[in-house]
């Protein structure tokens, strides 16, 4: 972030104002994890947006295999500066967010949108990968989810996800 993608690269064009996390260690398998289990495995907090777009007239209509085929609606990720210090106290299901178009703020949220909590996401994934041979790393970066209303941005909008002294992520949609 800031970020600027081509319009007409995308089909959908719908910014998703969402909390990432960047782990900072290795989740062990184990125990079933939990929102407060899984905080201490977070190094970072990052402001996000990720772009859904898919091909589809009625992409609820398509089911579940066509979704995951179309690389599951996603289009692009953008994330803003990474939040390493001062997030700890945060309580991330009251935490407000909001998508922010044009300039007018127009879509208010929070992470409560989010599973309850954007760290449920974080700790369902944790709890999910071995059972597919794999595990959360120190390093990888998550997205966990909308926490707005929906918005349908067009070509030469300027999109921003706030989430107030967690910081911004940017973009904008290039006309053409």
């Amino acid at each position: 972030s800031p970020a600027a993608l081509r319009g007409a690269d995308f089909t959908v064009r719908c910014p998703e104002a969402e909390f990432g996390f960047e782990l900072v260690a290795d989740v062990p398998g184990g125990p079933a994890y939990t929102a407060a289990s899984i905080r201490p495995f977070v190094g970072a907090v990052l402001p996000a947006l990720e772009i859904v777009d898919h091909r589809y007239n009625d992409w609820q209509a398509v089911g579940a295999p066509a979704l995951v085929a179309d690389n599951a609606i996603h289009g692009a990720w953008v994330f803003g500066e990474p939040v390493t210090d001062g997030w700890r106290e945060v309580d991330f299901a009251a935490h407000p967010t909001a998508l922010v178009v044009n300039g007018a703020r127009t879509f208010p949220g929070s992470g409560a949108a989010v599973l309850g909590d954007p760290l449920n996401v974080l700790a369902w994934l944790a709890n999910e990968l071995p059972g597919y041979g794999r595990r959360l790393r120190a390093g990888d970066r998550v997205t966990t989810g909308l926490t707005t209303a929906v918005h349908l941005a067009e070509p030469g909008d300027r999109v921003e996800a706030d989430f107030g002294r967690l910081g911004r992520a940017e973009l904008s949609f290039e006309a053409g």
